[in-house]
C-alpha cells in the first residue's frame, strides 16, 4: 500500500511548513535552491557541539536546509561569510579578534541571518558589540525539567509553535539589550528573543544544553523556524520555489529490514523497519542534496542511460566508462551469461552532461571495477581478471583475454574492485576477504584482503600489503603514495612498507596503517541503515584524493572522497602528511549528503575535467550483511530481498559554481604528450606517461631533460624513462623538492652498496623520501657498512624519528637485512624519568642483580648476558617475567652472542616486586622500553605456577 509516511518523527519528512511572512511575492531573478548556514562550532566542550551539528543536520536534510560545520572562529571572515545565507553559533568560544569582529557586525548589518543557540551567550566575552548583537549575556545557571512560557504567540517564529517541556539548565542572563522583541520567558527570565541590526535579523533562544533537547522535533522545528525568520521573505521563497519532493512511503506485507535491538543505541532508522520510501525522479532526488557552498551539481546522466553504476573510469579520449552491475550481490551463479554490462559514456557539447552512450562489452558477472587501457578495458568478469580488447576499433569489445584465475566470490561485497593504472606501469587493485588465491608465471599467489597489482600481460602479480578488514577503496596522491579504505570503521589507511620488504628478515609483515582516527559520519538524513558500527563509517567505498586543480587551492592533493552508501554521503576529509604517513580529519564535511533513502553514492573520482564524478548506486537497499535473524543469506552471501533494484541508477557531476567545463588536452603528437606530463590534472599526466612508454625511444631525450627537472613532469619523466630501461644514474646526486621524485627515481635504480650508503650520509628533508631511501637499502645485499651507516643515521637525527612508527620500522628492515636489531635498539634516545614502579625496582636490582649484571648493565663475557640493548627485553616482555620468576639455566643467544650461565629464580618477590624490577631494567638501560604491568605478572606466573625447574632457552622460546 502507498500512504504520505508521517511517523513519530515527523519533524523528518514533513514539507516546509507554512509561515505567514512567506506571501511576499516570487522575485524571478532568483533562482529555486537549498538554504546555506554556516554552524559555528568549537573544538570541544561540554556542550559537544559537533554532535548537535549532526543532530539537526539529519533533522533539517529533507526541509532545504544546509550546514557547514566550522570549529573555530577564523570562519568570520568577510569573504567566508557572504557564501551563507546565516551563521549559527553554538559552542564555547571566550575570545573574537577584532578583525572577526567586523565581518560578524557588517555581515548582520548588511541583511545576514544569525541564529545564536544557548552557549553563544557566553561566546566572546571580550566583544560588547557581539553581546549587544546577541541582546544579552550569560551569568550563571541552575539546572531541570520546565516549560518555558510563550509570551509572543502571534510573532511568526512562535505562530502555531507548541514550545516543549524538557531538561535543560536554567540560564541566568546579564547587559541585556533591550532593544529586542521577546518571545519566551523562563519565571520572569527572558528566555527566547528576536531583534534586528541594520538589514539583518537576530534570534536567540537559551534553550539547548545537551540531546535532551536538540532531540526533541519541536526544538528542532524552532531552529528551523528562527533560520527561515532569519534569513528573511525574499530567501525563504528560494525553498518554495524549489518544491521539495514530499517522500511517500510503501508498507509491504512483510518486514524488509528487521529491527534490531542495541542496548545503548536507539534503533538505526529514524523510520519503522516496516516501510520504504518510494525512488524519487532524479529531478527531485538531486533537490535532496547537499554539496559544498562554493560547489554545484548536476545530473552528469541517468536511468535509462545508466543503471546501478558500480564504478566509473575513463579513456585518454575523456571518455567515461561505467560497470553496470545487474548481478550484484547474489545473481552470479543464476544468471549465464551473467547481466553486466560495461557503457561508455560521452559528453560531446561539453555542458557537463552525457548525451550519448554506447555497450562496450556485456555477458559479464560481478564485474566491480573497469580500467581502459590499451584497445580496451580490464575488468572482472567471475573469477576471472579478463582484458577485453576491441581489436577493430568499432567501439565493441570482441577479444577476450584472462589475465590470471582465482577471484573468490563467496562473498561478493568482498571480492576484487578499484583498478587503478599505476606511475610504475602496474595495474593496483583491492581485495577483501574472500580473497585472490591464484598462479601467475608458475608462481603460486595468495591475498586474503588487501592491496595488490599485477602486470596487464599477466606475467607478474604482487601482494602489497594486508589490511585490517574487508576493502573497496584506492586512491593515489599526486606523488605516487597509495591510500584506500576498509568497510569496518577503518575508512582511510596507507600502503607503509610492502610485503616484499619482509622477505629473508625475521619481522612479521604489519597491516596497512590507519590514517583515520575511526571516524564518524554525518549524514543529512535519518533513513539510513547500518549493520554494525552505527554512526561510523561500516561500508566504506573508494579512497580517490582530488588531484586536479578545478577546485579551490584548499583542495589540491589535501581531500579524500569517500563514499559512505548506507549513509548516504561521500564524505571529503582532509587529507594531512604526517611524519612518512598520512592522517584524515574533519569527515563533517562531505562533498556529497543525501537525504533520499535510495541514494547510495558507491564510487567518486576525479574526471579529466577536474570535476568530480559520483556514482549513485540509487538502490533502497544497499546494505550486504544479514540484519536480523530471519533474513537469509544469498549465493552472493548478500541478505536475499525482492526490493534489491534493478531499474535506476545516477551519475553526477560537482565543479566550483560558474566554472565551464575544460576540454580535454590531445595526445596525436609527442610534443603534445611531452607538454601534457605538466598538465594540471593527474588523470592527464598518467595518461600522456602511458602514451610515451608505448612510444618507445623517440622521446628519451625530452624525457631526459624533464627528468633533471624538479615537477610533476620530472616525476613523470622518470617512470618512462625507468619502464622503458634506460639508464638513470644520472640523476642519482640530484636534489629536488618534488615530492615523489626521489622514491620514482630509486624504483628504477640498480641495487648498489654504493648508493646505498651514500643515501644513509644525509637525511632528506621529507620523511617519505627517507622512507623510500630505507626501503631501496632493504632490498641490498647484506652489508655491515650499510648496518653501520644506519645506526649512524639514527643516532645522529633522533628527534626526526621520535614518533614516526612507519620509519622507525624501515629501520628495522633495513638493519634486519643488514646487521642485527640490538644495534637499532641501542641508538640513544630521550632519556624518559622513571617511573615510579622502575624507582622501585632500582633498590631489588641492587640487592640481587647488580653483581651479575653490573650497575651499567654490561653483564658478563660469556657468563651474564647484558641487559643494555638486549633483545631479550627489547621483544616478548613475558619472557624477563619467566627468567626473574623461576630462573633460567642452560646455553643462550643474547644479541648474537652465546652466554653459558644460570641465574636463579626470584620467587620470594611479589608480583608488583617483579615488575619494579624489570620496568627498572627495561628503563634504565639504554634503550627504554616502557613499563610492564603487575597484571601480567600475575597471568605469567599463574600459567607456570606448577613448572619446577629452571627454564631453558628452548622454554622460553615458546611462550608467544
Amino acid at each position: 500500500m502507498n500512504q504520505k509516511f508521517h511517523p513519530f518523527h515527523l519533524y523528518f519528512l514533513a514539507l516546509i511548513f507554512f509561515l505567514p511572512h512567506l506571501d511576499a511575492k516570487p522575485d524571478p531573478s532568483d533562482s529555486a535552491r537549498r538554504i546555506e548556514v554556516l554552524f559555528l562550532g568549537s573544538p570541544n566542550g561540554s556542550h559537544r557541539p559537533l554532535d548537535r551539528f549532526k543532530t539537526i543536520r539529519q533533522a533539517h536534510g529533507v526541509k532545504g536546509i544546509n550546514y557547514t560545520y566550522a570549529h573555530q572562529p577564523t570562519a568570520l571572515t568577510k569573504e567566508n561569510l557572504v557564501k551563507y545565507d546565516a551563521l549559527l553559533v553554538y559552542g564555547n568560544h571566550d575570545e573574537i579578534n577584532e578583525e572577526q569582529e567586523t565581518a560578524l557586525l557588517e555581515y548582520s548589518h548588511n541583511g545576514g541571518a544569525c541564529v545564536f543557540l544557548h552557549s553563544a551567550c557566553g561566546c566572546f566575552r571580550n566583544s560588547e558589540k557581539f553581546i549587544a548583537l546577541l541582546g544579552a549575556q550569560f551569568k550563571s545557571h541552575g539546572k531541570g525539567v520546565f516549560r518555558t512560557k510563550i509570551v509572543n504567540p502571534d510573532h511568526p517564529v512562535m505562530k502555531g509553535f507548541p514550545g516543549f517541556e524538557c531538561w535543560d539548565e536554567s540560564y541566568v542572563h546579564q547587559k541585556h539589550n533591550q532593544d529586542r522583541v521577546v518571545l519566551q520567558k523562563r519565571e520572569d527570565e527572558p528566555w527566547t528573543w528576536v531583534r534586528t541590526n541594520g538589514k539583518g535579523r537576530i534570534f536567540y533562544t537559551a534553550s539547548g544544553h545537551d540531546d535532551r533537547c536538540w532531540s526533541l522535533s519541536e526544538y528542532q522545528d524552532l531552529i528551523y523556524r528562527s533560520i527561515i525568520w532569519t534569513i528573511g521573505d525574499k530567501k525563504a521563497q528560494l525553498i518554495s520555489k524549489l518544491k521539495l519532493p514530499e517522500l511517500q512511503y510503501t508498507e509491504p506485507k512483510v518486514n524488509i529490514i528487521q529491527g534490531k535491538n542495541w542496548p545503548d543505541k536507539p534503533r538505526d532508522r529514524g523510520v519503522p523497519a516496516t516501510h520504504l520510501q518510494q525512488p524519487l525522479s532524479v529531478k527531485d532526488s538531486i533537490k535532496l542534496v547537499q554539496v559544498p557552498v562554493e560547489m554545484a551539481i548536476q545530473v552528469f546522466a541517468s536511468e535509462p542511460m545508466i543503471v546501478n553504476p558500480i564504478a566509473i573510469n575513463w579513456d585518454n579520449k575523456g571518455r567515461l566508462w561505467a560497470v553496470e552491475a545487474y548481478d550484484y550481490p547474489n545473481s552470479h551463479v543464476t544468471n549465464s551469461p551473467g547481466k553486466d554490462r560495461i557503457k561508455m559514456l560521452t559528453d560531446t557539447n561539453g555542458d557537463g552532461k552525457a548525451d550519448t552512450v554506447s555497450v562496450f562489452a556485456e555477458g559479464l558477472t560481478i564485474a566491480t571495477s573497469v580500467l581502459p587501457i590499451d584497445k580496451g578495458c580490464i575488468t572482472t568478469d567471475g573469477e576471472e581478471m579478463v582484458y577485453l580488447e576491441d581489436s577493430n576499433n568499432d567501439g565493441k569489445s570482441d577479444k577476450r583475454h584472462v589475465i590470471f584465475k582465482g577471484i573468490n566470490l563467496y562473498d561478493t561485497h568482498a571480492c576484487v574492485s578499484n583498478l587503478h593504472l599505476g606511475m610504475d606501469g602496474w595495474i593496483y587493485a583491492t581485495v577483501g576477504y574472500s580473497g585472490v588465491k591464484t598462479t601467475v608465471a608458475g608462481k603460486d599467489y595468495r591475498i586474503n584482503q588487501g592491496v595488490f597489482r599485477f602486470k596487464r600481460d599477466g606475467s607478474d602479480f604482487e601482494p602489497i600489503q594486508s589490511t585490517s578488514n574487508n576493502t573497496w577503496g584506492l586512491g593515489f596522491t599526486e606523488q605516487g603514495r597509495i591510500l584506500g579504505s576498509t568497510a569496518n570503521m577503518n575508512p582511510s589507511f596507507y600502503v607503509g612498507i610492502p610485503k616484499k620488504h619482509y622477505t629473508g628478515t625475521d619481522l612479521k609483515p604489519r597491516k596497512a596503517p590507519r590514517s583515520d582516527n575511526k571516524d564518524r559520519i554525518f549524514p543529512t538524513t535519518i533513513d539510513f541503515l547500518q549493520v554494525d558500527w552505527k554512526d561510523h563509517f561500516t561500508a566504506a567505498a573508494g579512497h580517490s584524493i582530488y588531484t586536479a586543480r578545478l577546485f579551490d587551492k584548499s583542495w589540491w592533493n589535501r581531500r579524500a572522497f569517500i563514499c559512505a552508501p548506507t549513509a548516504k554521503l561521500v564524505s571529503a576529509p582532509i587529507l594531512n602528511s604526517v611524519g612518512s604517513g598520512f592522517k584524515i580529519t574533519n569527515t563533517e564535511q562531505n562533498i556529497y549528503a543525501s537525504a533520499d533513502a535510495w541514494s547510495a553514492p558507491v564510487a567518486a573520482e576525479v574526471g579529466p575535467d577536474g570535476a568530480l564524478y559520483i556514482a549513485d548506486w540509487y538502490n533502497a537497499i544497499v546494505q550486504h550483511n544479514v540484519y536480523g535473524a530471519n533474513q537469509k543469506k544469498g549465493k552472493g552471501n548478500a541478505y536475499i530481498s525482492e526490493f534489491r533494484d534493478r531499474k535506476y541508477g545516477r551519475i553526477y557531476r560537482i565543479s566550483p559554481k560558474g566554472v565551464k567545463v575544460q576540454s580535454n588536452p590531445k595526445l596525436a603528437t609527442l610534443e603534445q604528450q611531452l607538454d601534457a606530463l605538466n598538465n594540471d590534472n593527474m588523470f592527464w599526466r598518467i595518461q600522456a606517461q602511458e602514451t610515451l612508454r608505448k612510444s618507445g625511444k623517440k622521446a628519451i631525450a625530452a624525457l631526459r631533460n624533464l627528468a633533471k627537472g624538479d615537477s610533476y613532469a620530472t616525476l613523470h619523466a622518470i617512470h618512462v624513462l625507468g619502464q622503458l630501461g634506460e639508464d638513470l644514474t644520472e640523476l642519482e646526486k640530484m636534489e629536488r623538492k618534488t615530492a615523489g621524485v626521489q622514491a620514482a627515481l630509486l624504483a628504477y635504480l640498480p641495487r648498489d652498496t654504493k648508493t646505498g650508503v651514500g643515501l644513509l650520509r644525509k637525511l632528506p628533508s621529507k620523511a617519505e623520501d627517507t622512507l623510500a631511501n630505507l626501503l631501496y637499502i632493504s632490498e641490498l645485499e647484506r652489508s655491515p657498512a650499510i648496518a653501520k651507516a644506519i645506526v649512524t643515521l639514527k643516532s645522529e637525527n633522533v628527534e626526526f624519528f621520535k614518533n614516526d612508527d612507519l620509519l622507525n620500522r624501515a629501520l628495522e628492515l633495513a638493519l634486519s637485512h643488514h646487521g642485527n636489531l640490538t644495534a637499532l635498539a641501542a641508538v640513544a634516545t630521550p632519556r624518559v624519568p622513571l617511573s615510579t614502579s622502575a624507582k622501585r625496582g632500582e633498590a631489588i636490582y641492587k640487592a640481587g642483580c647488580i653483581a651479575c649484571h653490573q650497575p651499567d648493565g654490561a653483564g658478563s663475557e660469556g657468563v651474564f648476558p647484558p641487559l643494555a640493548g638486549s633483545d631479550w627485553l627489547a621483544r616478548n616482555p613475558k619472557h624477563a617475567i619467566m627468567v626473574v620468576a623461576k630462573g633460567l639455566s642452560g646455553e643462550i643467544t643474547v644479541s648474537g652472542k652465546k652466554f653459558n650461565g644460570a641465574m636463579p629464580g626470584h620467587p620470594q618477590l611479589s608480583d608488583q616486586e617483579v615488575a619494579d624490577v624489570i620496568n627498572f631494567t627495561r628503563n634504565n638501560f639504554t634503550p627504554q622500553l616502557g613499563d610492564i604491568s603487575r597484571d601480567l605478572v600475575t597471568e605469567v606466573r599463574k600459567k607456570y605456577k606448577d613448572h619446577a625447574t629452571f627454564f631453558t632457552e628452548a622454554d622460553i622460546l615458546k611462550e608467544k
